[in-house]
């Protein structure tokens, strides 16, 4: 069986108090083959890289497995199949 995977829509807005909020993308840990690939702020477009600092009305797009979904839903907060 082929497993799939999925982009998800994260969204920190507004919400200072999820894990994710204040960390730079490398110091999160990500189930494994997850990864984020776009930060979007504001009208801003940001590629994720190690550095890029999270923060409250980010929008991040992380690639996963479906099976993952929960736990990025925890460090991010909102998440939506995009």
């Amino acid at each position: 069986a082929r497993s799939h995977s999925s982009t998800l829509a994260v969204d920190a807005d507004g919400v200072d108090d999820v894990a994710a909020c204040g960390a730079k993308l490398a110091e999160i840990r990500f189930p494994p083959g997850a990864s984020a690939i776009l930060v979007v702020r504001g009208e801003q477009l940001i590629a994720a890289r190690g550095p890029t600092l999270i923060k409250a009305g980010d929008h991040v797009y992380v690639f996963c497995q479906p099976e993952d979904e929960p736990m990025i839903g925890l460090i991010f907060g909102q998440a939506a199949p995009f």
